[in-house]
Formats: structure tokens, C-alpha cells, sequence
């Protein structure tokens, strides 16, 4: 007999559980955990199931992913925006896309784009001035779109980093709405106008992107390996060449912006850390820049953005669905059966980080095994773990070597705590930061 699913606590008539999860997801989240190992949820009339153990949430991405792929509500309503790019396909397209895309986020192709990252970290560092207030998820966004812009198509006559960063954002605010309230998706409302407005202009942009890919594809690493064919002769058209510049510059940006974000006001609230932190980077980097070379000896640095992104992982909830029949905690689910999974609720089961509220980046100076390993998903783990990976960590790592040194910054407000915003990425809610001069350090002859 399979055993019956317990709902989810929190539902609501009709609704569902959107309410509750739009309401206090954190809460609702460990509430689910304490429920079961899998709970039912429901969005309107739309049934899934969130999987709460890292050891469910590994047999779905790894062991079992055979079994699973994109799918559900969330990755319906992103493909929406982001049309057929590796974020969104399916199935053999999926893999013929990674395929393709591979060569472009090898180690190596990501050593070449750090001319570009050291240029825009360098430039965002010298736009601040001393006590100036600043927005740091906008700065960060306007930072990381400047990469990919550079990274990507340095010859497209693309608009500012500043206005494709405003369009990207307007536009992915619309996904988790549309996600938890579908019955709302063509409701003619002003936020859904301009959503639909920035996409056409994020859409018109990546043509001309194509247009210039085409062109130069030498102007471009990234564009030189997203251009050139396989082994098999295949190639990317460009319908789907537009579709992977339109997910790099959303999926690739404002999830890194988000970390940056995350980790200056963490900084900020842990001194201790901070002075941590910029000693290392002295001390290695003699007032320079971070290279791939230095990466290895910067083991504070790198635990204290996997902290970050442990404790608030940008893309805190996504779905999956079945595509054969499986079983999973002795439940029996058909294929077609919609499965969720939080990151953001793994990453802060105290049974596998303690004191997971905690922001302790030493908690990763053993190497993870056994169910941390599993229950580390910001990334995603398996054959759809995040291709850029690598390369986000690079932007991370050169923008915190960039900014550190040279500036520290505190809350605008420091009595209001700075709370995490659960939409479509989860980012700070307090985003104004006083950006003060620190002493500049002797370096070596």
C-alpha cells in the first residue's frame, strides 16, 4: 500500500499554499521539514511535492537524475522570459546544449574573461566616493551585467550595463508571481506591462548581439566557442543563440549580484570576519587584483562566499518533474508528477549545519562529505548543475578583491535588520550601504 503524502502546513481554500509561502517562506520552509521527509503542495488546483532531506534531494539530482528533469511551474514561466536556453531545455535538447556551451565554461575559457571582470570590479570600485550611500544590489547588477556584456559580445551595439541590469530585473520580478499565482499571469496590470516591454527590449538587444556575434565571432572567447561547431558539425542557430545571450545575461547576473550583495552586508555585520578577509587579500595580493592563480591561496575568501551562498542561496526554490514512474521514501509517484526543492530549506536543516542561522564561514574549512555535501545546492548538483558555476565564483572573488581593500561599507540604517526578500532569486531587503575609505596598506618593494 503506498502510504498517503502529509500536506504541507499553511493551505489555503482555492490559494493553496501560495499565502503561506509568499507570506514567511523561511518559516513555512521548516515547518514542511518537520511535517515529513516529502509533503504535498499545492498552488491553485496544481499539485507538487517538496522533497525535505538532502538525501531525497540528491536521489533526484544525482543518483536518480535519469528519472527527473526541468520542469513545473517555475521553469514554465521562465521559459517564458528566457525562451529554449540551457536554463529552461529539456531532455536531449538540454544535452545537446550543454554540449555546446561546454567549451565556453571550461577552466580555461574562464581564465581569459578575467581582463574583463578586473576592468568592470575596477571601475566600480573607483566610481564610489567617500560616505556616498549605495544601492549595492543595483551596484552589483550594474557590475556583473557589465562583465557579461564585456565577456560576451564586446562589439554588439548593446545599451548600457546600467539599463539591460534595470530591464533584467523587471523583467525576473514577474517569474515568482507568475509562478505562485498563475491564475494572475494575464492580468493586464502596470508591472506586467512594463515586464512585457523590458522583454521585448532584452529580446531586441540579444539580436543585436547575434547580428554582431556573427560578425566578429573573433571579438569574443565566449562568442568564439558559442559559434563554432562540435566535433558533429552542430551548431547553435541563432533563435537559440539569442535564447542563451538572453539566459546568460538574466540567469547569469543577478544571481551573482545577489551573492555580492549578500556578502557585503554579511561583512558588515561580522567585523571579525571582514578584518579576516581583507587581511588575507593583503597579504596574498599586495594591493592587486585576483587572478585564477590566486584562487587556491584564498581559502578565507572562497569560505566566506560559500557561506554566503549556503545562507542564502540566490535561486532558493526550483522544480522538477518525473519522467517515469519512481519511488522515493516509499511514496509511489507517475511520471509527469511535479517535485520542489529549496535549497534555502536544505542549506538551514540544523541536523546537518548547526546553528545553521549563523553565518560562520570556518564551518568550511573540513571538506563536506555525507549530507552537507548533498544538502550544498546553490549550484544544483548533477547533469544540470550550473554550467557558470566557475565563473561566478571568479566575479565573486576578483569584485570582493576589488571592493575590500578600498572600501568598507555599513548599513545606511544599521538598527534595521537586514532581511532576506523571497521572489524570483532571494536578496537583501536593506540595500542602501555607506560606502567609507579604508587607510590604503603598505605593500611590499
Amino acid at each position: 500500500m503506498n502510504p498517503r503524502v502529509p500536506l504541507a502546513p499553511g493551505a489555503w481554500p482555492v490559494l493553496g499554499h501560495a499565502p503561506a509561502i509568499v507570506r514567511d517562506p523561511a518559516n513555512w520552509l521548516a515547518a514542511c521539514r518537520r511535517t515529513g521527509d516529502i509533503v504535498q503542495v499545492n498552488l491553485g488546483r496544481r499539485r507538487l511535492h517538496l522533497l525535505c532531506t538532502p538525501r531525497l534531494a540528491n536521489d533526484v539530482l544525482v543518483v536518480h537524475d535519469g528519472h527527473f528533469d526541468k520542469g513545473g511551474p517555475l521553469y514554465e514561466r521562465a521559459s517564458d522570459i528566457l525562451g529554449e536556453g540551457l536554463f529552461t531545455a529539456t531532455g536531449r535538447e538540454h544535452r545537446r546544449q550543454r554540449r555546446l556551451l561546454r567549451p565556453a565554461f571550461s577552466p580555461a575559457n574562464v581564465d581569459t574573461y578575467t581582463q574583463a571582470i578586473h576592468h568592470e570590479a575596477t571601475a566600480l570600485a573607483d566610481s564610489w566616493h567617500p560616505h556616498q550611500d549605495v544601492d549595492v544590489l543595483d551596484a552589483m547588477h550594474a557590475f556583473t551585467t557589465g562583465v557579461m556584456r564585456r565577456v560576451l559580445v564586446p562589439t554588439a551595439p548593446l545599451p548600457g550595463a546600467g539599463w539591460l541590469a534595470t530591464r533584467i530585473k523587471t523583467v525576473s520580478d514577474t517569474v515568482a508571481l507568475n509562478t505562485l499565482a498563475p491564475f494572475t499571469r494575464h492580468l493586464p496590470t502596470p508591472a506586467r506591462r512594463r515586464s512585457r516591454q523590458a522583454l521585448r527590449d532584452i529580446r531586441a538587444a540579444a539580436d543585436h548581439a547575434v547580428r554582431a556575434a556573427r560578425t566578429h565571432p573573433g571579438s569574443s572567447r565566449l562568442i568564439a566557442a558559442l559559434t563554432t561547431p562540435d566535433p558533429r558539425g552542430d551548431r547553435l542557430g541563432d533563435k537559440n543563440l539569442s535564447d542563451q545571450i538572453i539566459t546568460m545575461f538574466g540567469a547569469g547576473t543577478e544571481t551573482t549580484a545577489a551573492t555580492l550583495a549578500w556578502t557585503l552586508h554579511l561583512l558588515a555585520d561580522h567585523p571579525d570576519t571582514e578584518h579576516r578577509l581583507h587581511e588575507e587579500l593583503h597579504t596574498v595580493l599586495h594591493g592587486r587584483l585576483a587572478t585564477p592563480a590566486d584562487f587556491r591561496d584564498l581559502p578565507h575568501t572562497r569560505n566566506v562566499i560559500t557561506e554566503t551562498l549556503r545562507l542564502y542561496p540566490t535561486l532558493w526554490l526550483t522544480t522538477r518533474v518525473s519522467t517515469a514512474d519512481v519511488t522515493l521514501a516509499g511514496h509511489r509517484f507517475a511520471a509527469g508528477t511535479d517535485f520542489v526543492l529549496s535549497p534555502y530549506q536544505l542549506q538551514h536543516d540544523p541536523a546537518v549545519f548547526p546553528h545553521p542561522d549563523t553565518f560562520d564561514p570556518d564551518r568550511w574549512n573540513t571538506r563536506t562529505t555525507g549530507p552537507a555535501r548533498q544538502a550544498f545546492t546553490a549550484f544544483s548538483a548533477g547533469r544540470r548543475k550550473c554550467i557558470g558555476d566557475t565563473l561566478a565564483m571568479a566575479e565573486t572573488t576578483i569584485a570582493l578583491s576589488a571592493l575590500i581593500p578600498r572600501w568598507q561599507l555599513r548599513p545606511v540604517n544599521p538598527e534595521q535588520a537586514t532581511r532576506p526578500r523571497f521572489r524570483t532569486l532571494l536578496t537583501p531587503d536593506n540595500r542602501r550601504m555607506t560606502a567609507a575609505p579604508r587607510q590604503p596598506r603598505e605593500t611590499p618593494p
